[in-house]
């Protein structure tokens, strides 16, 4: 039987996390860990100066069809946190074939990476030595988490499987994910949020830039105390072919290999002629 483990920033009750479990419960055995609260941008941190809590969450809303065996809990944590405690403790002697942090509620593209929980989730997924995937929707107001978890199911069942596997999904074809997924690399998916058919096509991309201005507004309370609040106008956009910025605004879902191996080689040798 085919294992997964999901999380999220948006919350146990997001609604891209409750999209989830509808989709891949039926056809896998699930396990899910997810903040009791949101934690957005809350990147790749940890919790390492007070205790966390687990708590099982029977009110998470199960289709009628989910396998025996599916749970859910919320975690006092952030996304990293659950993935951790999901995979080294719940999952402990029987690792999930994939995890899975989303679907998030709004876009991770650029370098918001560097910020999203979301794509945290699936960094210390890919850390812990499990294929994972991070997945956001271009969240435009539509809420349309059902092309986002469609083109989930059809991204998992090509590259961990090769062709459409019977449901409910057995292991998946070790070569094919060790190949892909080699023990640093991780996947990030965006999609936008327009329904199935209206999806150009799914592209390989890097991660564009966009600038922004004004991103730290400093503002005085009704007291006269200064505050400040981080936001910013959106002033620059990468538009070159293969960004993820452009395939998204061309309605494409995007699809960008990411690792957590941070080291730039290029300027390895670079150095060393320094040094």
């Amino acid at each position: 039987m085919f294992r997964a483990f999901a999380t999220n920033d948006d919350g146990i009750l997001g609604r891209g996390l409750v999209e989830l479990g509808r989709v891949l419960s039926p056809i896998c055995e699930l396990t899910i860990v997810a903040p009791e609260s949101p934690r957005s941008a809350a990147s790749h941190s940890i919790t390492l100066h007070k205790p966390l809590r687990l708590d099982e969450r029977p009110d998470f809303p199960w289709p009628d069809d989910a396998l025996s065996g599916c749970r859910a809990y919320s975690c006092s944590g952030s996304p990293t946190d659950c993935t951790m405690l999901g995979v080294l403790e719940l999952m402990r002697g029987r690792p999930p074939h994939l995890v899975v942090s989303g679907i998030n509620e709004g876009q991770n593209l650029a370098e918001d990476v560097t910020y999203s929980g979301t794509v945290a989730g699936a960094m210390e997924g890919a850390m812990l030595g499990v294929p994972s995937i991070s997945i956001s929707l271009d969240s435009r107001g539509r809420g349309n988490f059902a092309t986002a978890s469609q083109l989930l199911l059809e991204l998992v069942e090509r590259l961990f499987f090769g062709k459409p596997p019977s449901r409910p999904w057995s292991h998946p074809d070790k070569e094919r994910t060790i190949g892909l997924f080699n023990g640093r690399r991780f996947l990030n998916l965006n999609v936008p949020d327009v329904p199935r058919d209206e999806v150009q096509a799914v592209r390989a991309c890097f991660t564009g830039f966009r600038g922004y201005k004004d991103v730290v507004q400093k503002m005085t309370d009704p007291r006269g105390r200064p505050f400040f609040w981080i936001a910013g106008e959106r002033v620059k956009e990468d538009k070159r072919e293969g960004s993820d910025v452009r395939a998204i605004e061309e309605y494409c879902a995007t699809l960008t290999p990411l690792t957590w191996d941070l080291t730039d080689y290029a300027a390895l040798e670079v150095l060393e002629d320094l040094l």
